[in-house]
């Protein structure tokens, strides 16, 4: 019984580790789409283009960010 006992307390710790992590990426994501937005509009101010490696990063981010949300547990 002791192996699963340390086996329910590695869970426990590995699902709140878990929930830390997913409100980390939460906040971040807030705080990197508001910096996004305020990019854009000094763009735009300058007129500005991004680069083409800029746009290309912003997709795939955007794409994990979707596969991540959609793997994500509901409890």
């Amino acid at each position: 019984m002791c192996d699963e006992e340390s086996f329910l307390e590695l869970l426990e710790i590995f699902m709140e580790l878990n929930e830390k992590q997913d409100e980390i990426i939460v906040r971040l994501s807030r705080l990197l789409s508001k910096q996004a937005t305020e990019l854009a509009h000094l763009r735009n101010l300058m007129n500005v283009e991004a680069s083409e490696d800029m746009q290309k990063d912003e997709n795939i981010l955007t794409e994990v960010m979707e596969e991540y949300e959609s793997m994500k547990l509901e409890p």
